[in-house]
């Protein structure tokens, strides 16, 4: 976990994973998106799922072309939606359980 409010995501990933991760989740959106984006990998993808800055990603056609480059967008609702309520409720416990340990951590830089 990075907080962008302190450190800069772009310095911190490349610092620690020089050519870049293999997905994104992006929840923010705006500049931080686009930040995030330069930050993965060749054939890498960006899930987009959000928009908290209230901003659109600035889009560089480049970066997604030489890079190949996958962006998927969906809405969780739509997505939770589509499934049936067992299979949405063993997938909230498998992504729940492991944060609700009491030895749950994470490092953040």
């Amino acid at each position: 976990m990075i907080n962008t409010e302190v450190e800069n995501l772009g310095k911190v990933i490349h610092e620690h994973i020089t050519d870049g991760v293999d997905v994104v989740f992006d929840a923010v959106g705006g500049e931080l998106g686009a930040t995030a984006m330069g930050c993965i990998k060749k054939r890498g993808k960006m899930f987009v799922f959000g928009a908290l800055s209230m901003n659109p990603i600035p889009l560089n056609s480049g970066t997604l072309i030489f890079k190949e480059l996958t962006v998927i967008g969906f809405w969780l609702s739509g997505e939770l939606e589509r499934i049936e309520g067992a299979q949405r409720s063993a997938l909230f416990k498998e992504t729940i359980s492991p944060l609700m340990k009491s030895d749950f951590q994470t490092d953040i830089a």
